[in-house]
């Protein structure tokens, strides 16, 4: 079998056991996905979740991540090491709808032209003009086709800081 096939089967099985806990415990995806801070169609598409998210939906859930993931114990061992703060409000974390439209407005302010990098996200893109506008190099073709072109944050961060040694402290 296809590694993308098992991929698939095996993302299919996690959600299928994300919403037998939704429909197990009579709680609303939109409600749920409002306490944890994100949009309710993350819960809808049945696709990749960032694990920031899921470690949120875990917690609000009371679901061990391994039931989530393997199916084993749903019990879910209580920490108080856990970083997590299911008291606490994420309305002011930016939406993923807000980072576009920055990382959008950004890519046309100050005379740029940046395409949109489908390699490593808008998001990764909107971090690293906001590195090289804060040392002054976002002005610089060499930085713009960096972020354009690169595949990471860290391939970027690493190239930006090479230029940034070579312009500024040579």
């Amino acid at each position: 079998m296809a590694r993308a096939v098992v991929d698939a089967e095996y993302l299919s099985d996690v959600w299928t056991r994300i919403n037998s806990v939704f429909s197990e415990q009579k709680v609303s995806k939109k409600g749920i996905a409002k306490q944890c801070g994100f949009d309710r169609k993350i819960l809808s598409a049945n696709t990749n979740i960032c694990i920031t998210y899921f470690a949120r939906l875990c917690e609000e859930l009371n679901v061990s991540a391994d039931f989530f993931l393997f199916g084993l114990e749903k019990e879910k061992e209580k920490t108080n090491v856990a970083t997590y703060i299911p008291d606490k409000c994420y309305k002011d974390i930016p939406t993923q709808r807000e980072i576009i439209k920055e990382a959008k407005k950004m890519m046309r302010c100050k005379g740029n032209d940046i395409s949109i990098n489908n390699r490593c996200g808008i998001s990764v893109q909107r971090e690293l003009m906001r590195l090289a506008d804060d040392f002054r190099l976002l002005h610089r073709r060499d930085v713009q086709e960096i972020i354009e072109n690169c595949k990471s944050y860290e391939e970027g961060h690493q190239k930006i800081m090479r230029i940034y040694e070579a312009a500024y402290l040579k």
